[in-house]
């Protein structure tokens, strides 16, 4: 059974339902069968720099932040996937995507993160692995 939770500490509105699909649709695809909690956290610019600067040591707001809990025989069973509201609103901008499009492309490359795909400090085609995957996701899922 996967448990998905999501706190919003922002005004901005945002469909949980579409994000629980989500994350039950990447967990499908993917064919990860263990139980497991997921927690999205949906926070602002501010937060999120405070959570980059101390997390990652980079200045500055990101999009998401991934951050696995516990694992059980390899697999991610417990993790914690932050967005920053205000970064999906800059990316609408840049990509013509809706919010919720961009909420949910943000929310599948968290969820592969906790997988253990990674496009930072790896050989560049490991790195295009993830967004190739994060692709064929985002299409299947929230294109569909």
């Amino acid at each position: 059974m996967i448990e998905v939770s999501i706190t919003n500490l922002t005004n901005q509105r945002a469909d949980e339902r579409f994000l629980n699909k989500v994350v039950r649709n990447v967990f499908k695809r993917l064919k990860i069968f263990e139980d497991a909690e997921v927690s999205i956290v949906i926070t602002d610019k501010k937060k999120m720099s405070q959570l980059n600067e101390v997390y990652k040591k980079e200045k500055g707001s990101t999009d998401v932040l991934s951050f696995e809990i516990d694992s059980k025989n390899g697999v991610c069973t417990m993790g914690e996937i932050v967005i920053c509201v205000d970064e999906t609103e800059r990316q609408m901008e840049s990509s013509g995507l809706s919010q919720k499009e961009v909420m949910g492309n943000l929310l599948i490359h968290g969820l592969l993160h906790l997988f253990g795909y990674n496009h930072e400090n790896v050989p560049r085609n490991k790195g295009k692995l993830m967004f190739k995957k994060q692709k064929e996701l985002f299409e299947g899922i929230i294109l569909n």
